[in-house]
């Protein structure tokens, strides 16, 4: 003892380095020793001893500064661990350094440009830990501080003793799985639930959560795969920063619109811009009883097909070039027939002549074939020409003799169709007014020539009276 006070005395500098070096040394041969010592108001208590020849041990080693005690840990001058009053332990700490504010049985590890809080099996062939400032304790100022293992082995988190994540060294986490599925291409997030999963995301500011959720736990209706947000708020799919997909809740309906092209949608389904089907580019509508193609399925023509039998429209159709045709078959205009789904045709127009059939097929030579009645405040027939010739100086008429055997022999007019070839081939009205007012107008000429003879003959009349009367005269006389 009087050996170690005189190296205290000698050089305070070093006094807690020779106390507990010397204790040490001077307790071997003892089966406890208690060694105390004050400088400079700091006071130091070692304890050292046997258990029952088992080993040695040092039961109580403390540091009184100031009315606090703790321990500090040094080689030659530079404290190296420090162990606080209140329980905080630190590396490479000093006493002033080591009770950070709201620190509480602590362990803090303290490098000049990196540290670490390593772990190694038994073996050394799993190690793991805390790195400060890169893996590989470098000096760069840069590197990140990294929480998992040196070694070519998994990194998990569990709680209650439960694994609940886990990295695999291809860099794949899983949560709720020990084996997160892997991606060719990179590394893979992996959630695992026992009947639903969700990843959620949430921001204070204006109270919006997103989810990614996967349901297997309700009814089939409800089983599926969930995106967007849980709150009053837009969801958004973006390309390259723009926008393609937006859906929206509607709180009129309680439902969620969707938007294509359009970050307000104000329908069910909202597209702003062009659209392209499947059948060469036309849009199939499909439902439970058939399907509608509409759009364009070549550079000619603009298609509106259907596996059904029949187009209904509940409005009137209205055609701004007024032109509506067929591709390869008659035109057919029907109307429902009795209130079946069977209609009956009402016109046709051939697709080969282009002759039109009312109530009835399309007459091959006939432009117009009515079954029925046509009624018409006016009828105007365009003609090549007008039997006016017969009032020319050179237009002879048949004498009434001539004519009167003429229909003696063929029981009607000349150049008029007989009763055989109307029944037969129908009435051309056209030729038949044609003829009719030549011959309405031949009979006008024979009324004009018979007139002119009755005047002829009321003339001979009169001279005859007027010789009788003057015949008379001479007879009284």
């Amino acid at each position: 003892m009087k050996n170690l006070k005189t190296l205290i005395n000698k050089n305070k500098k070093n006094a807690r380095n020779s106390i507990l070096g010397l204790s040490l040394l001077g307790a071997l041969t003892t089966n406890q020793t208690t060694f105390a010592q004050t400088v400079s108001n700091d006071k130091y208590i070692m304890e050292y001893g046997t258990s029952d020849g088992h080993g040695e041990y040092v039961r109580n080693l403390r540091h009184e500064s100031g009315g606090s005690w703790g321990i500090s840990f040094a080689t030659g001058n530079n404290p190296k661990m420090m162990l606080s009053y209140a329980g905080n332990l630190g590396l490479g700490m000093t006493a002033s350094t080591v009770d950070q504010p709201g620190a509480d049985k602590s362990l803090t590890v303290q490098g000049l440009n990196s540290s670490q809080i390593l772990s190694t099996s038994f073996t050394g062939i799993v190690q793991g830990g805390l790195f400060a400032n890169g893996l590989n304790l470098t000096n760069s100022t840069n590197a990140p501080s990294y929480v998992g293992t040196k070694t070519n082995h998994n990194f998990a988190i569990a709680t209650n003793n439960v694994q609940r994540m886990l990295i695999n060294t291809a860099g794949d986490i899983g949560v709720g799985t020990q084996t997160p599925s892997s991606f060719s291409y990179g590394p893979n997030f992996h959630i695992n639930g026992a009947r639903r999963s969700r990843l959620l995301l949430e921001s204070e500011r204006y109270g919006m959560k997103a989810q990614v959720y996967i349901n297997s736990y309700y009814s089939n209706n409800d089983i599926g795969y969930y995106l967007g947000t849980i709150t009053d708020h837009k969801t958004f799919l973006q390309a390259n920063s723009k926008t393609a997909l937006t859906a929206k809740y509607n709180s009129t309906n309680d439902n969620a619109l969707v938007g294509i092209g359009t970050t307000n949608p104000e329908e069910m389904l909202h597209i702003n811009g062009n659209i392209r089907g499947n059948q060469n580019g036309a849009i199939r509508i499909q439902t439970n009883y058939g399907y509608t193609d509409i759009g364009s399925k070549n550079a000619n023509w603009s298609h509106f097909n259907t596996d059904r039998d029949r187009f209904y429209f509940n409005k009137p159709l209205y055609v701004d070039t007024g032109f509506i045709s067929s591709y390869n078959s008659d035109v057919i205009l029907a109307t429902g027939n009795d209130g079946t789904n069977t209609p009956t045709t009402r016109m046709t127009i051939a697709k080969a002549t282009g002759n039109v059939g009312i109530g009835i097929d399309p007459h091959a030579t006939s432009k117009v074939y009515v079954d029925g009645a046509v009624r018409a405040t006016s009828f105007v027939s365009s003609a090549a020409s007008f039997p006016d010739y017969v009032f020319e100086e050179d237009y002879t008429i048949m004498p009434l003799e001539t004519l009167e055997t003429y229909v003696n022999q063929h029981k009607h007019l000349p150049n008029m169709p007989s009763e055989k070839e109307v029944v037969d081939n129908g009435l051309n009205i056209p030729l038949v007014v044609d003829r009719s007012v030549e011959n309405i107008e031949t009979i006008y000429l024979h009324l004009i020539e018979m007139q002119k003879g009755m005047k002829q003959l009321e003339n001979k009349v009169k001279v005859l009276e007027e010789e009788n009367k003057k015949l008379k005269t001479a007879l009284h006389n």
